[in-house]
């Protein structure tokens, strides 16, 4: 699969989610305002209630469909969150076990690759097999960049952040270098 059809996946992911919440805040946000009128309402003695003006139903059955609903949605809205969640990786070395992040071994390998100037976006995934750590790295790179030439920079790059920077037994990294068309560059800048 091309590196920029897991970017834009990715990016529309994110874009999705923000949205997301997004809606859930905004929705949270008016249900306060209307519990906030209710209140004052009762407190100055009037029957007046905001709910019945959006149409939420007076009876108990309603409400408690209401209630179950949106229980549902917090369930959803959890489960997508803990599906993004970064994994911790455990390494059993010869004095004990070692305890990392997946995500900060990927941020580093990011950050080692980004400093070439015709990097333009790196997607690191890191996980542990038979007790080593490896890592596939997609890279999208500037048009016309030596593909080749960067694809060892990326291999050696990724070793470079697992193993010299963080001193992990790894196995060889598997990069996949692209460089983008030139009607997609504006995507990456």
């Amino acid at each position: 699969m091309a590196v920029t059809d897991r970017a834009a996946r990715a990016a529309a992911a994110d874009r999705f989610a923000a949205a997301l919440a997004a809606v859930i805040f905004a929705a949270a946000g008016g249900a306060l305002v209307f519990a906030a009128i209710r209140f004052v309402a009762v407190a100055v003695g009037s029957s007046y209630s905001p709910w019945q003006a959006i149409g939420v139903p007076a009876e108990h059955g309603g409400r408690i469909a209401l209630l179950f609903l949106a229980f549902v949605v917090a369930l959803l809205v959890l489960v997508a969150g803990l599906r993004r969640r970064d994994p911790l990786l455990r390494f059993e070395l010869q004095d004990g076990a070692v305890l990392v992040r997946a995500g900060a071994l990927e941020d580093a390998i990011r950050a080692e690759l980004l400093s070439h100037p015709d990097v333009l976006r790196v997607s690191p995934r890191v996980r542990v097999r038979d007790g080593e750590v490896w890592a596939e790295v997609d890279v999208a790179v500037r048009p016309l960049a030596d593909v080749g030439s960067l694809c060892a920079l990326g291999v050696a790059g990724a070793r470079a952040a697992l193993c010299d920077g963080a001193g992990l037994p790894a196995g060889e990294p598997r990069v996949h270098v692209e460089a983008v068309r030139v009607r997609d560059l504006r995507k990456y800048l």
